[in-house]
C-alpha cells in the first residue's frame, strides 16, 4: 500500500517535496503570509512575504496548488486571498476550472438569480435577466404589502413548515422583511431563538441546507470560538484584531499546512 508524502511528517517526506523547499518553510514568523496590509506594519508584513514568494524556487507549484485547493487564507505563491478568488472566478467563467464542489448550478439566464450573478461579477446585465429581476421585485414587494407581521416570530410562524426527520422548512419570501430591515430565514430564526443580533454568517450544522430550525443554526461566534483557526479566521472576516489564543493556532495550523500539507495534527 503506497502513502501519500503529504500526511508524513517532514522529517520522513522526501527532499523533493515543494513545501521543504519553500521560502515560508523556514521563516521564523509565518504570520506574515497572513498580513491584510490593513496598517502600516501589516502593509510592511504583506510586502516581505511577497517579496520572499516572488524569489521562491517553488513559487509557481504554491501558486498552483492554493488554486486547485481552493486555499482561501493567507498568501500563497505571491497571490493574496482577493487575487486568488478573481484568478478562479475567471477560470470558472471561461469554463477552465470547476466551481467550488457541492455548489449550485449556475442560474440560467432570465431568472432573478442569474440578474443577482452579472451584477455581483459587474457583467452587462442582458435584457431577459433584467425582466425577471423587475417581475421578481415587484412579487415580493406584493406579498410584503398584503402581510405585515407584528414580530419576527409571526413572521417565523408565518412561513415555517415541518419536515421528516425533525427539521424546519422556510416557505416564504427569500429575503423576508421586517420594520423595514431585510433578513435571511436563517437569521430570523437565530434571533429569536437566542434574543441577538447574529455575529457574522448564520448557518446550520444539520446536514439539510434549507433548514431553518432555530436549534439547528448558529452563527460565525458559536461555530468558530477563539483558540481555534477558525476563530481566527471569525476575526479576520469581521476586521477585528485576533486575540493570542487564536493567532497561536493559526500559526501552529499554518506551520503544518505548510510543512504536512495539513493543517491537523499528526498522530504520534
Amino acid at each position: 500500500m503506497t502513502t501519500s508524502t503529504d500526511t508524513l511528517p517532514a522529517a520522513q517526506r522526501k527532499t523533493t517535496d515543494w513545501r521543504l523547499q519553500g521560502a515560508c518553510s523556514t521563516h521564523p514568523d509565518p504570520d506574515i503570509w497572513h498580513a491584510t496590509g490593513a496598517t502600516t506594519q501589516s502593509r510592511s508584513d504583506l510586502d516581505e512575504a511577497k517579496a520572499l514568494c516572488n524569489s521562491c524556487p517553488v513559487r509557481q507549484i504554491c501558486q498552483d496548488w492554493a488554486l486547485t485547493n481552493r486555499e482561501a487564507y493567507g498568501l500563497w505563491g505571491g497571490l493574496t486571498e482577493g487575487e486568488r478568488r478573481r484568478i478562479l472566478r475567471i477560470r470558472i467563467a471561461d469554463g477552465l476550472a470547476e466551481p467550488r464542489k457541492g455548489s449550485r448550478p449556475r442560474a440560467a439566464c432570465g431568472t432573478p438569480s442569474a440578474y443577482d450573478r452579472h451584477i455581483k461579477l459587474r457583467e452587462p446585465v442582458d435584457d431577459a435577466c433584467r425582466a425577471a429581476h423587475a417581475r421578481a421585485s415587484a412579487e415580493q414587494r406584493a406579498r410584503a404589502s398584503q402581510q405585515k407581521p407584528a414580530s419576527l416570530e409571526a413572521l417565523f410562524k408565518a412561513h415555517t413548515k415541518r419536515l421528516y426527520g425533525g427539521h424546519l422548512a422556510w416557505t416564504g419570501p427569500v429575503k423576508p422583511s421586517f420594520k423595514g430591515r431585510s433578513y435571511n430565514p436563517k437569521q430570523v430564526a437565530f434571533i429569536i431563538d437566542r434574543g441577538r443580533e447574529p455575529v457574522g454568517r448564520v448557518l446550520n450544522d444539520c446536514g439539510n441546507s434549507e433548514c431553518v430550525l432555530p436549534g439547528h443554526v448558529a452563527d460565525d461566534s458559536e461555530r468558530t470560538p477563539c483558540g481555534t483557526r477558525y476563530g481566527y479566521q471569525r476575526h479576520r472576516k469581521n476586521g477585528e484584531d485576533a486575540c493570542d489564543a487564536c493567532r497561536k493556532a493559526n500559526s501552529d495550523a499554518d506551520n503544518r499546512l505548510r510543512r504536512t500539507g495539513t493543517t491537523k495534527q499528526l498522530a504520534a
